[in-house]
């Protein structure tokens, strides 16, 4: 982990279709959250395959950065992260 929260970035590569990158991004977004971690992915298209560009960020870094970004209401925020089914 560096300075700034982030671990190492990874891009995990070969997938077929775009519904397989997706795929992959929102088993990233659930291993992250039962590991207690925040992730950021991001779909890439190679050619004719897609890839995955994600990274871990440590919970509490992410949380001050949101909070700096976008302040403290959570209505303002992109999303709530207590609300069900986000």
């Amino acid at each position: 982990m560096n300075d700034e929260g982030h671990y190492s970035e990874l891009i995990y590569t070969g997938c077929e279709t775009r519904e397989r990158a997706l795929e992959i991004k929102r088993a990233l977004f659930r291993a992250a959250k039962r590991q207690g971690v925040s992730v950021t992915a991001k779909v890439e298209k190679h050619g004719k395959e897609f890839a995955v560009r994600f990274r871990a960020i440590d919970k509490a870094t992410a949380r001050k950065y949101v909070i700096a970004r976008y302040g403290p209401d959570r209505s303002l925020w992109p999303y709530n992260p207590r609300k069900r089914g986000n």
